[in-house]
C-alpha cells in the first residue's frame, strides 16, 4: 500500500485529523477502502449494509487469506471507529449497526471492526488500556495509515505503543540502535528511543510526566484557534468527546443509545 506521505490529499486528511476533525477522520477511513481491492471493498460494504453472521465470516475468512491486502482494510477500520470515538455520529450509528460480542470473555463488548485487525493496534489506537504493549511488526505501516508525525522506523523495525488513560497520551517506543557484544563477549546492549503524543497523536515536547498538563494545554490552544475559523464551526466537524475524560466506548446500537456516553442531549442534535 502506498504511504499517504506520498499522497498531498490524504496527507492534509490526516493533518485535519490531527485537529479532531471528524469528517477528515472518515474521509480517511474511505480513503483506505477506496485503496482495497474489489473484492475487499465489496465484501466491506456488504458487511456494513447487511452485518450478517455469514458475512461477518465471509469477510473474516477473505482477510485472513488475503494478508498481503489487509492493511488498508484495518485502516478503514480503524479511521472509522476513531471518528466514532471521538463523537461522529454517522460513524457512530454506522458502528452501531454492527453486531456485538462478548471478546474472550472479558466485561466488554465488541464488534467485527474492532476485533479483526492483527497488523494494527487497534485497542491502543482507540484509546484503550492494556497490560502489555500492542507492538507493530512494521513501524512505517502507522506512518502510512495516517500518522505521519511518527518517526520513520528501521527496515524490520516496529514500535511498541501504549495508551495511557491519565492523562490521556500515548507512550511509543522503538529500537534505536543496537550495540554488539565486543571480542570479549561482553557490551551487548539495546538502545530504546521513546516519545509522547496527545490523543489526536501530535507530538509533545513533554517528556516527563510533570510537564504533560502545560502541554496538552498548549496543544489543546492550538486546536482551539483552528476551529475559531467560523466555517469549521459552521461544519460541525469537531470532536465532542476526550479520550482523556472517560474509558467508556461512545458507541452503541443507534445514536440514542450513544449520546448519554458523549455527555451529549441527543433530542437537541
Amino acid at each position: 500500500m502506498e504511504s499517504i506521505m506520498n499522497r498531498c490529499a490524504a496527507l492534509k486528511l490526516a493533518q485535519r485529523c490531527k485537529m479532531g476533525d471528524l469528517a477528515a477522520m472518515e474521509a480517511l477511513a474511505e480513503y483506505h477502502l477506496e485503496l482495497c481491492g474489489p473484492e475487499t471493498q465489496a465484501l466491506l460494504t456488504a458487511y456494513e449494509v447487511q452485518p450478517s453472521e455469514e458475512n461477518r465470516w465471509i469477510l473474516h475468512h477473505h482477510l485472513s487469506e488475503h494478508r498481503e491486502g489487509r492493511l488498508p482494510a484495518e485502516a478503514h477500520m480503524m479511521w472509522l471507529l476513531r471518528a466514532a470515538r471521538f463523537g461522529s455520529r454517522s460513524a457512530m450509528e454506522r458502528i452501531g449497526e454492527l453486531p456485538y460480542f462478548t471478546d474472550y470473555g472479558a466485561q466488554e463488548h465488541t464488534n467485527f471492526y474492532q476485533a479483526f485487525p492483527w497488523e494494527l493496534p487497534i485497542r491502543s489506537l482507540l484509546g484503550r488500556w492494556g497490560r502489555n504493549l500492542e507492538r507493530m511488526a512494521w513501524g512505517e505501516e502507522l506512518r502510512d495509515i495516517g500518522f505521519p508525525d511518527l518517526p520513520a522506523a528501521k527496515p524490520g523495525g516496529g514500535f511498541s505503543i501504549t495508551f495511557w488513560p491519565s492523562p490521556g497520551v500515548y507512550h511509543i517506543s522503538w529500537l534505536a540502535d543496537y550495540i554488539p557484544r565486543d571480542e570479549s563477549g561482553f557490551g551487548e546492549e539495546d538502545e530504546y528511543a521513546f516519545l509522547w503524543l496527545d490523543e489526536f497523536l501530535c507530538p509533545m515536547a513533554a517528556r516527563r510526566p510533570e510537564d504533560m498538563p502545560a502541554e496538552l494545554n498548549r496543544l489543546d490552544q492550538v486546536r482551539e484557534a483552528y476551529w475559531r475559523d467560523p466555517a469549521r464551526r459552521a461544519g460541525e466537524q469537531r470532536y465532542c468527546r476526550r479520550l482523556r475524560i472517560s474509558k467508556e466506548l461512545p458507541w452503541g446500537r443507534n445514536w440514542e443509545e450513544a449520546a448519554p456516553l458523549l455527555g451529549v442531549d441527543s433530542s437537541r442534535t
